[in-house]
């Protein structure tokens, strides 16, 4: 019995010993599936790159940040530039050379507007913890601080009162009184 479905002849009407064009085919078929499937990983992979993106807020960024150089733009307007030392739930501490360390200046996280990190913000935040505004009023008490207001305005003095409000004792022998919401930094 002959094969009539090729012309070589063959079984099936493949063709022996050169490359049948159902192999060829065949090939074709598997580069365009693999090129397919690479596509769709990459569609994959932007995507969750993006809703990563979506999902950060400025205290997780500022909390991924601990140690690096970053910039905080408040609400009043102004600039600082340090290394996140520590965030906490209400606050995030700025330092030059340490936690701590002289020079170091705390920001109200409700005062912030936005925050600029090198490189793209971290995806694994540290964890949340740290220091409250009071709690870090309360470490200040006698010490002589400045304390920049969400107005843009600042007043020197000693931290004597640490309860609704915060009091601090000028200089001069007068009182401010400064209301909680109205607190964007705090320096020594």
């Amino acid at each position: 019995m002959v094969n009539t479905s090729s012309p070589e002849g063959g079984i099936g009407g493949h063709r022996r010993p050169g490359a049948a064009p159902w192999v060829e085919g065949a090939d074709g078929f598997v580069e365009q599936e693999r090129l397919r499937l690479a596509a769709q990983r990459r569609r994959r992979d932007r995507w969750r790159h993006e809703h990563r993106l979506d999902e950060v807020s400025l205290a997780s960024v500022l909390r991924a940040a601990v140690g690096q150089q970053v910039s905080l733009h408040t609400a009043s307007g102004a600039v600082a530039h340090g290394v996140v030392a520590e965030v906490g739930d209400e606050v995030v501490e700025l330092a030059r050379s340490g936690v701590g360390a002289p020079g170091a200046r705390w920001f109200a996280l409700g005062a912030l507007r936005a925050v600029q990190v090198a490189g793209e913000p971290a995806g694994e935040p540290a964890a949340a913890g740290g220091r409250t505004l009071a709690e870090l009023v309360e470490d200040l008490r006698g010490e002589e601080v400045v304390v920049g207001l969400t107005t843009g305005g600042s007043l020197t003095g000693v931290v004597v009162g640490n309860g609704r409000v915060v009091t601090l004792r000028a200089a001069d022998g007068s009182h401010a009184v400064v209301a909680r919401d109205a607190i964007e930094s705090i320096a020594r």
